[in-house]
């Protein structure tokens, strides 16, 4: 596992680390853990959904999409 990836999420400008931990990320070609990421949980999408939404009225773009468009469960 390489230590030079970001495992955590961008949300409003800065770093968190997901509430919800972390979950594997695995190369389909060898089943081999290539990092742990953020597991966000539904509020903190939702935050940060809100937060792009708001840059983006702020530049005069209009946005079509929902969190619920945005989050599934695997």
């Amino acid at each position: 596992m390489s230590d030079e990836l970001i495992t955590r999420a961008l949300v409003g400008g800065q770093w968190i680390n997901g509430r919800g931990g972390t979950f594997p990320v695995t190369d389909p070609a060898t089943g081999d853990e290539i990092a742990r990421v953020a597991d966000c949980t539904t509020a903190e999408v939702t935050s940060a959904i809100g937060k792009r939404k708001g840059d983006d009225v702020a530049a005069g773009h209009t946005i079509t999409h929902t969190a619920s468009d945005c989050t599934h469960t695997l």
